[in-house]
Parts: structure tokens; C-alpha cells; sequence
């Protein structure tokens, strides 16, 4: 059995699980290290060294030539989003989400009531929260 070579190391799941199924697509027995461990507790990611990929010394340099061939943009701007969907994405600012979560949040408040007053209040605050919901559900989401 050949010893395994540590080809590349990432302290964020996203890219050792993506190198890793390209490595793998492309022929190359890869071993993720550390996955188990920091999938229980992502806290250890700088104590046990990040994900780690590791292939057999015999594939090591077709795994790095793989590696180095895929080529990631530098910066946000060079993403190119009009091929993926065709057309950039809008970012729209919504202000239901935070007069949703004001409204869930509020009534929640540990304060005591007669049970008159709090049953006023429901029947007060329920529609405020319907109304919330159905602007959520069919205004926000176009």
C-alpha cells in the first residue's frame, strides 16, 4: 500500500468537498481527512489542521496538475452570473422581513398580564400577523 501526500488543505468545508469530488471524477483516489471530526465539531478546524486532501503518493502529481488547471476568479467581479441564469441576479431590499421579525418578536416579551388583556392583545395583534404573512408570502416573493 502507497503512503497518502497531503495535495491541499481548506479550513471551509465547501472547498475540500468540491476539490475533492472533482478529484474524484476525474479518477484520482482522494481521501478528505479530518471530515468526520469537523463534522461533529467544526470548532477544532484550526487545531486539527482544516479539511485535508490526501491521494496516494503514486496520483499526487496528477492531482496537483488537476488541481492547478481549474482556474477561480480573483475577485467577486469577475464572476460572470449572466451564464449561469441569464441574467445577473437583483438584489431587492425587503422591508417585510423586519416587520416580521419585530412583530414574532415582540408579543413574546415576559411581561404579565390579566388574562382579559392578553386575550385582547391576540385578538389585536392576529390580524396585524395575518396580514404580515400574507404580504410575506404573496407580495415579497416576486
Amino acid at each position: 500500500m502507497t503512503p497518502l501526500v497531503e495535495i491541499a488543505r481548506s479550513f471551509d468545508p465547501e472547498p475540500a468537498f468540491v476539490k475533492r469530488s472533482y478529484l474524484q471524477a476525474n479518477g484520482v483516489f482522494v481521501v478528505l481527512l479530518n471530515a468526520q471530526h469537523l463534522g461533529v465539531d467544526p470548532n477544532l478546524r484550526i487545531a486539527l489542521g482544516g479539511y485535508r486532501l490526501a491521494v496516494p503518493a503514486a496520483q499526487a502529481v496528477l492531482a496537483r496538475s488537476l488541481l492547478d488547471s481549474v482556474q477561480t476568479p480573483e475577485t467577486q467581479e469577475d464572476l460572470d452570473y449572466s451564464t449561469a441564469a441569464g441574467r445577473k441576479p437583483e438584489w431587492k431590499k425587503n422591508w417585510y422581513f423586519m416587520l416580521a421579525a419585530l412583530m414574532f418578536g415582540i408579543p413574546f416579551l415576559p411581561l404579565y398580564h390579566s388574562r382579559r388583556v392578553m386575550l385582547l392583545q391576540n385578538f389585536a395583534i392576529t390580524p396585524v400577523y395575518l396580514i404580515a404573512l400574507f404580504l410575506w408570502l404573496f407580495v415579497a416573493r416576486r
